[in-house]
């Protein structure tokens, strides 16, 4: 790829920490845009054409840590598979600039428009 060539943003993407919205680069927005329409196209009943919430809410309940849903709908996730998000998600989160140290204390919200 061209160095001088700028990424093309596929996603509409915001990554909040702590209420904090975190400014990113094309290339982090895509791939953790990518790593959340991955983890979407596998699970059942998520809304089609509209904005998704990803919302990581550390000390809650085992089954209640992560929260997927739209503006119309909540999608249902097992524990098991809410721990492979949480830690899936914190690993690539924790490697950018300006992230909190305790990340895994942190709220974290995503919001993905698959429109």
């Amino acid at each position: 790829m061209d160095p001088k060539k700028k990424h093309q943003i596929k996603y509409k993407l915001k990554l909040i920490i702590n209420q904090h919205r975190i400014g990113t680069k094309p290339y982090i927005l895509n791939t953790l845009g990518n790593i959340c329409e991955g983890f979407l196209s596998e699970l059942e009943d998520v809304p089609k054409n509209e904005k998704i919430n990803f919302l990581i809410v550390p000390n809650s309940k085992e089954d209640e840590r992560v929260k997927i849903f739209s503006p119309s709908k909540s999608v249902p996730i097992k524990a098991f598979v809410q721990e492979l998000i949480i830690k899936t998600l914190l690993g690539f989160i924790s490697a950018l600039q300006g992230i909190p140290e305790d990340l895994e204390n942190s709220e974290i919200e995503i919001i993905i428009d698959l429109k």
